[in-house]
């Protein structure tokens, strides 16, 4: 959902960079969890600002720069239940990812690794681990529904593409 950044000043404030799409709904989602050393704790928020680029936060038993430190490039987590119900064919970036891509042929291109947000639209990064794929390169297939993007079925972990691909 988001990730520490660097500490902000001496008092145990840190930067957060939200991975929502409106990056303030990080703060309606709580509690926050984080995997330190293999162990899983909550993380209290007490107090948040909004600065341009990023937000920072006060956590609770962080007093010092020091502290905050520690926190920097850990990923910050929620539970899945508290996200709200979707409608039907809308899906969250994290349903996406390990779906099997294959094209209009029913020509497996690979597996979804990650996605990239745009202004104009979303990119799909697709892994392409066929003897084929000399160059080892990723495939990027922008995510544009009903022209690109032809079926995207999440229980099946599975999303047809309009995408014709061939390694040179």
């Amino acid at each position: 959902m988001a990730q520490f950044g660097i500490p902000h000043g001496i008092l145990g404030w840190i930067r957060i960079f939200s991975f929502t799409k409106k990056k303030q709904n990080i703060f309606n989602y709580h509690p926050w969890y984080i995997n330190e050393s293999e162990k899983i704790e909550k993380v209290h928020i007490q107090f948040w600002k909004n600065k341009e680029k990023y937000f920072i936060v006060k956590i609770k038993d962080v007093s010092n720069r020091s502290e905050a430190k520690k926190l920097t490039n850990i990923y910050i987590t929620i539970k899945e239940n508290i996200l709200p119900l979707l409608k039907n064919n809308e899906y969250y970036w994290k349903d996406i990812i390990n779906c099997t891509i294959f094209n209009m042929e029913n020509k497996k291109l690979g597996i979804v690794i990650n996605l990239i947000e745009t202004p104009s639209n979303d990119i799909l990064v697709i892994n392409n681990k066929s003897k084929n794929n000399i160059n080892k390169k990723n495939i990027l297939i922008p995510f544009i529904k009903n022209k690109v993007i032809k079926i995207v079925n999440i229980n099946k972990k599975v999303i047809i593409v309009n995408w014709n691909y061939t390694f040179e």
